[in-house]
């Protein structure tokens, strides 16, 4: 872990050092969340908030596979819309047939 100073611009621009892109691999173009905590600013990556998420689903299911229930809840919508669409469709010959007969 390194700790360094920088400035903040006009601007509010503030350069993150060299070398702490370098120890954290951050290249031009990376995306940072910025978060204000008991009158700190955190900065962290994309990447890593993201295994940070991954580690605490992780601790809630142990025994599960999020991503197979996440399939089944998709699979679940899908086929409750193709219904829904063909309520809907039947709703709407219905209705152009008796159209027809005014």
């Amino acid at each position: 872990m390194s700790e360094t100073t920088a400035k903040i611009s006009y601007d509010g621009r503030l350069v993150i050092p060299a070398n702490c892109r370098r120890e954290l691999g951050l290249k031009p173009g990376d995306e940072l969340v910025v978060k204000v905590e008991n009158g700190e600013i955190h900065l962290i990556s994309r990447k890593q908030k993201w295994l940070r998420l991954q580690e605490v689903v992780r601790k809630y299911a142990k025994d599960r596979s999020l991503l197979n229930e996440l399939k089944l809840m998709r699979k679940a919508e899908s086929q409750n819309e193709d219904t829904f669409a063909k309520q809907r469709n039947a709703i709407h010959e219905e209705k152009g047939k008796h159209e027809d007969d005014i």
